[in-house]
């Protein structure tokens, strides 16, 4: 008789070990399961989240939001502003806005600082002639749409003692809005590429 206990005992055992390691098993694969399938989830999330998308150049709208400046279509009078931010960089502005002003330019200034710089603000999209006529000091020229984006940039060094016929022209290539003329040089120092943003205030 207490063989027969032993015996059903032993038989109880063997088959609940029997069910828990079947329970073991189809729990591990069920959790490796999920976890699989929270993995690519997950890995579908950040690859399609905003911040790891190809970075794009800011547009006027993007970089405004967060500053005073604004880009020319969102100011009332050009012919007003003071200043501008170019690549983060800031600069003073003497404006040129009448015929008699833009063809003057920056004739008769010895130096430039690299936070001065001369707007030529145009009242429609016109295809200007630059030149440097009687100026003493390398500049960079930028032209720019109506939207405040750079359409061209043009080093332009000094042509001291050269006859007009000889001297070298410059122009955008194509309807523009206003120009700018900063230190020589400066434009690569800092970065400026076609497309970056212009903005005012």
């Amino acid at each position: 008789m207490i063989k027969l206990e032993y015996f059903k005992l032993f038989r109880l055992a063997a088959i609940c070990f029997v069910i828990v390691v079947s329970f073991s098993c189809n729990s591990d694969a069920t959790i490796q399961e999920v976890n699989k399938q929270d993995i690519v989830e997950n890995i579908e999330t950040v690859e399609h989240q905003p911040g790891n998308r190809t970075l794009q150049q800011p547009t006027a709208e993007h970089i405004s939001q967060d500053d005073k400046f604004l880009p020319p279509y969102e100011i009332d009078n050009m012919a007003a502003v003071k200043s501008a931010i170019l690549n983060v960089s800031y600069f003073n502005l003497e404006l040129a806005v009448t015929p008699e002003e833009r063809s003057k330019g920056l004739k008769g200034w010895r130096t430039i600082d690299e936070n001065q710089a001369m707007l030529f603000v145009y009242g429609k999209d016109v295809e200007p002639i630059f030149w440097m006529k009687n100026t003493s000091m390398p500049l960079d020229l930028i032209f720019i749409d109506s939207k405040g984006k750079i359409e061209s940039i043009h080093p332009m060094e000094t042509q001291i003692g050269i006859e007009d016929r000889e001297l070298e022209t410059y122009t955008p290539g194509k309807p523009i809005r206003y120009a700018i003329e900063i230190k020589g040089g400066l434009a690569e120092e800092i970065g400026i590429t076609i497309g970056s943003i212009i903005l005012f205030k």
